[in-house]
């Protein structure tokens, strides 16, 4: 959704580090006074994002100012690699917008930084998110309140290559990972294509060995963000064992290990891959003539599980509008974002970019399910996403840096260095380590 929507770099450290903030009066000229009203009483609201599709939040903004002639909001949007910097520029600069944009690992750390504030007790704030799938809904709170409106929420997804299958004479969905080895194998001595399963595993991808644990109902770490693995709970040792069998049985194409999300979509849009994890919305893009080679192609199944009794569920994703703790015009930046985060938007942006549903109403709009049914499987993917949660840990403040050693012992373990077992116990030290620094 952004560039840094699941990148290793420490944010809470960011937000922390004077080094970034450096030159930030330098800054002062360029940045204008964000929330000042005109001479006309007309209330002006800044609001900062990330650049993804400015064109659709600055139509939001002018649907939002034709209904309310009283507030004219603006968007400036940066680079999602450079947003942080630029909201800590702000910040530190006194032009703080009065709504920003915020994904579900970055709350907290907006909110400890006392950018935000909870819309808790806003008018109507219940009401409005009465509705949401439970992942989007729990991606909001954090230390028990509630920090902005959705602004979208999807899950990482299975997704395979229907012609690859067919021609293995392949006819039903893999339950486990075991069959996905099995299914690989066939594709494989069909010589259909010599290495079938692509599982992204750079130091950006941990959404991708999330779903895997997570479909099979497992969890690293309990709700006090201490480790549970690789013992109390053994369901990441047990796949990364999976996951090193499929390496020394030829099916894991070993590009993976340099691959992220978006190079992995590319490597399955280029016809390289007959099973991957990928983010769903990405199966919009597979499936497009005009971005992929094997246009169609694309089907969608449940996350396979280490058993055939499931859950097969998978990790959820999201971000939010937030209403900044600095702005002067709280109400009228509450109407904002409560506006930019209702169901219609959410419609309209899902049926623009493809990003799923984050409210339950929906999953069953004749809108919605028309769009769906032109690139995947309406039913397939409304359970998954049902079936998806919010991981744990994601709001201790070195989960980011965390993330990235995890990957290193994963990959480390599928080249052979090490056991899984001695990688993911050097992951579950490190975590305790980073815990009490």
């Amino acid at each position: 959704m952004s560039a840094f929507g699941d990148v290793g770099t420490t944010r809470r450290n960011l937000l922390k580090s004077s080094a970034l903030v450096i030159g930030s009066a330098a800054l002062l000229p360029a940045l204008q006074s964000c929330g000042s009203g005109s001479g006309s009483g007309t209330v002006k609201l800044a609001g900062q994002g990330w650049v993804y599709d400015p064109t659709f939040h600055n139509g939001l903004a002018k649907q939002y100012a034709q209904k309310n002639p009283g507030v004219d909001p603006e968007f400036t949007f940066e680079q999602g690699e450079k947003y942080l910097e630029k909201i800590i520029a702000l910040y530190t600069a006194g032009n703080a917008p009065d709504v920003v944009f915020a994904h579900d690992n970055d709350i907290a750390n907006f909110a400890d930084s006392g950018y935000i504030q909870p819309i808790n007790g806003m008018d109507g704030w219940e009401d409005s998110l009465k509705d949401l799938i439970a992942f989007d809904r729990t991606g909001l709170d954090y230390k028990g309140k509630t920090w902005g409106m959705p602004y979208y929420g999807d899950v990482m997804a299975f997704i395979y290559n229907k012609d690859m299958v067919k021609k293995a004479g392949i006819s039903e969905a893999p339950q486990t990972w075991a069959d996905v080895t099995e299914q690989a194998l066939a594709i494989k001595k069909a010589g259909v294509l010599d290495t079938p399963f692509v599982f992204p595993m750079d130091n950006t991808s941990s959404r991708h060995w999330f779903a895997a644990i997570h479909g099979s109902g497992g969890n690293m770490f309990d709700e006090q963000n201490k480790p549970v693995f690789p013992d109390q709970d053994t369901t990441a040792l047990q796949f990364l064992t999976w996951l090193v069998s499929a390496a020394k049985a030829g099916v894991l194409d070993p590009a993976s290990l340099g691959l992220g999300t978006t190079t992995g979509m590319q490597t399955f849009q280029a016809g390289k891959a007959a099973f991957m994890t990928d983010a769903h919305y990405d199966m919009k893009a597979n499936n497009d003539p005009t971005k992929s080679k094997v246009p169609g192609a694309c089907g969608q199944y449940l996350m396979p599980s280490l058993t055939d009794s499931g859950p097969h569920k998978t990790i959820g994703f999201s971000a939010a509008y937030c209403v900044s703790a600095k702005t002067k015009h709280t109400k009228e930046s509450w109407d904002f974002i409560r506006y930019l985060g209702n169901s219609d938007a959410n419609r309209q942006l899902f049926l623009r970019d493809g990003q799923a549903p984050a409210y339950t109403a929906l999953q069953n709009d004749p809108q919605v399910l028309a769009e769906l049914q032109k690139w995947c499987d309406p039913e397939i993917a409304n359970k998954q996403t049902q079936l998806a949660y919010r991981q744990n840990g994601m709001d201790a403040p070195w989960f980011a840096q965390w993330q990235v050693f995890n990957q290193q012992q994963v990959q480390q373990a599928v080249l052979g260095k090490m056991s899984p077992r001695q990688a993911l116990q050097a992951s579950a030290d490190k975590a305790t380590e980073l815990s009490k620094q």
